[in-house]
């Protein structure tokens, strides 16, 4: 059995009604128990009643992970569950049946997991589950980066960095009365470079990297921000002339270490300047997400790296930067900008999924 960290959301006291739900990215994996919210409406939806980490590369068949959360949950905590839904970093076969995970030699296979549990699971995209549960989470977590207003029932957008980038539209259904979201692998679309300096950055990638195609994936994610970092620390004619400090030599030993460089961006010129360099390109792509959709429902950020950064978006940089447009400026500037700081969002989103695949809506 693979090592778990749990972490409990309250004390649990078994509901009749409850869910198993994963979010399974290419470097972490949370699995957790979800009951429908009959207590403090105003809350959300769901309750998440406790999780269960581990990291990705450790699982080597996923099914027999779930069989062992399902027997663990049971034997410690008394919870047991006929609704399983799954959502999972890479593209969703046509049926549903399989995720293979972009960044990781193994895939979902509900067949699988089926036969294991005697429990068919309900697949879908990490990015289509954060959609799914925009709608459910507490809007405490949903906060205000950049003001507009929001066009009642118009399109939105949502896309978020960590260990990939994601995205997905959202489309307002005037049957179900809700969004639907359009599941994307647009992180690995080509990025946007568009001055000096950040032509310098692509053949820096190119070169590290072995490959002609510099991908949204390659700056907004855990990966981008060391290859921002290194970047500047090598050619540092491109960032504020500070000198070396015993910071850079800590995220040198760690490897560049993506969370060491954000805990220093304060304190080091050279961490403070990747972020500078990576939220101009968040905004980037954000604005070129909404101008593709037209999302005059409101743009909304997600991911680890998103809730771990939540002041990032506040700069003066990403502001600017989302606006900045050679025409229709004035439509930019109209479109309000949110950021999630709940990390589960994605476990609500795959128990809206469940309930939907219920319905036949799904």
């Amino acid at each position: 059995m693979l090592p778990f960290q749990e972490q409990q959301y309250q004390k649990i006291i078994p509901p009749g009604n409850s869910f198993l739900v994963a979010d399974v990215g290419g470097t972490n994996t949370t699995l957790g128990f979800i009951k429908e919210n009959d207590e403090t409406p105003t809350a959300g939806k769901f309750i998440l009643l406790l999780t269960l980490h581990v990291q990705s590369k450790a699982i080597s068949d996923f099914s027999v992970l779930v069989k062992e959360v399902l027997d663990y949950a049971q034997k410690q905590h008394g919870l047991t569950t006929k609704k399983i839904g799954i959502a999972g970093a890479g593209p969703v076969s046509a049926i549903r049946e399989e995720i293979p995970i972009t960044k990781l030699p193994w895939i979902i296979n509900a067949r699988n997991i089926t036969e294991k549990t005697g429990i068919t699971p309900v697949l879908l995209n990490d990015f289509e589950a954060v959609a799914y549960g925009l709608d459910v989470v507490d809007k405490k977590d949903i906060v205000d980066v950049k003001s507009g207003i929001a066009v009642l029932q118009g399109t939105r957008v949502l896309l978020g960095a960590g260990t990939g980038l994601g995205k997905s539209i959202l489309m307002f259904d005037t049957t179900r009365k809700s969004y639907v979201p359009l599941p994307s692998e647009g992180g690995h679309s080509s990025a946007a470079l568009e001055n000096e300096q950040e032509f310098a950055l692509g053949q820096f990638i190119q070169e590290k990297e072995q490959h002609a195609v510099i991908a949204w994936d390659d700056l907004l994610t855990g990966q981008g921000i060391q290859n921002i970092y290194q970047f500047l620390k090598k050619t540092g004619k491109y960032f504020s002339n500070a000198p070396a400090t015993g910071i850079q030599q800590e995220i040198l030993k760690s490897g560049y270490d993506p969370a060491l460089i954000s805990l220093h961006q304060d304190a080091d010129q050279l961490c403070h300047d990747t972020f500078e360099l990576f939220t101009r390109f968040y905004a980037r792509c954000a604005k070129n997400f909404a101008l593709d959709a037209l999302a005059v429902g409101g743009v909304y950020l997600a991911g680890g790296i998103t809730a771990k950064n939540l002041s990032l978006f506040q700069r003066k940089v990403f502001k600017d930067e989302f606006i900045h447009t050679k025409k229709i400026q004035e439509v930019l500037q109209q479109i309000p900008v949110y950021a999630v700081k709940d990390y589960n969002i994605g476990l609500y989103g795959a128990a809206v999924a469940v309930e939907l695949k219920e319905r036949g809506a799904l």
